[in-house]
Parts: C-alpha cells; structure tokens; sequence
C-alpha cells in the first residue's frame, strides 16, 4: 500500500474499467487505529467496505450515512464504539447488507430510509439501547439484534418479512407483534421479557 504502483492492484482493492475504487476489502488483516472523518471523501465511488475482524477503535463516520453507492457496509469484530450512523438518507437507498455486530456501539438506533431494502442486518453484541427501528427486508432477510440493551415492545409492519430473526439476550418487556411472512426459518426472542406476543 506504501508503493507507487497502481491502487487497483492493492491487496484488497478491486476497481472498475475506469479506476474508481468499488470494493475494499480488508478483513482479518490487524488493522488497528481509527476510520478517518473523511474516508469517504477519500474513496467516494465505494461500493462494499469490509474492515471486520480487525481491532479498529474510535467511531463510525457519520459521513457513512450518506455515502452514495454504498451496498454492503461490514465491520464486525472490531472495538467501535459510539453511536449507529443514520443511513436515512437517499443516497444510502442501495445500502441491503449492514453487518456492525460485535463492537462496542452504543446509543439509540437510528431510523432507516424507507428506500433501504436490507437482506442482512446485524447489530448483535453491542450495547445499543432504545426501540428497534422499522426496517423493510426482503423475504430472505436475516436480522440480529441480540445481546443489546434495546427495551420495549416490538412492532413491526404488516409488510415485514425475514428468514433468521434473533432479538434474544435483551431487556425488551412490551407487546411483540410481528407479521410471520416470507420464509421464516429461524426465530429467537428468549431472554427477554415480552408481556403479550402477537402474530399475524
């Protein structure tokens, strides 16, 4: 990374027919210190980050929130710390895989644009607190929001569906209510403690 030969030949880096950087992928390499402020005007046109299973400190840009293009952000298994960026903005509207599971997050969560379609989203073993946010999902979605402190009742819109849900391990203790479509297969709400469950 400290030569003078094309960035397109990185580790990591792969580019497109113009030499704009689109995917970064830097997992499981011991990358520590911190993501810069201005990551994302250092590589603008990005559209999959992975930083996972490195042991990256301080927090997640807000800027990531509104980074156009962005399709799959990973940054599991690291030490960040601080809030969830809002990616409730359109031009985060390509945003499906959001995977910032097992850091040291904390906070409330954010809303979500209602243009974001999430097949992945995992924020499991943080310690966000708060209700969860509405999310649309594909029908094949997996979503982990388990060992949290996330609080409340549960409900969710009549369109949501998912395949792997799990909000196990927290202090929920309202009214669940969740719509069962698409194709669940997997789903985990223990250590919790719901007053009333509903399905529909």
């Amino acid at each position: 990374w400290l030569s003078n030969t094309d960035v397109c030949t990185w580790f990591g880096i792969t580019c497109d027919g113009n030499g704009n950087v689109k995917m970064l992928h830097l997992n499981n390499n011991n990358l520590i210190g911190s993501i810069p402020n201005n990551f994302t005007n250092i590589v603008s046109q990005l559209q999959e980050l992975d930083f996972s299973y490195n042991n990256l400190t301080g927090t997640i840009p807000a800027t990531f929130g509104l980074y156009p293009g962005l399709n799959r952000l990973i940054l599991k298994n690291n030490k960040l710390r601080g809030p969830v960026p809002s990616f409730n903005h359109q031009k985060t509207s390509f945003l499906d895989h959001l995977d910032l599971s097992s850091n040291q997050l904390s906070g409330t969560l954010p809303s979500f644009d209602k243009l974001i379609l999430f097949s992945w989203f995992d924020l499991s073993s943080n310690m966000l607190e708060g209700t969860t946010p509405t999310l649309r999902t594909t029908p094949q979605a997996y979503i982990n929001l388990s060992n949290n402190k996330l609080s409340g009742g549960v409900d969710w819109p009549t369109s949501f569906s998912a395949a792997k849900i799990n909000l196990s391990r927290n202090e929920f203790d309202g009214i669940f209510w969740m719509p069962v479509a698409g194709d669940l297969k997997e789903f985990d709400i223990s250590h919790n403690k719901f007053t009333k469950f509903y399905t529909l």
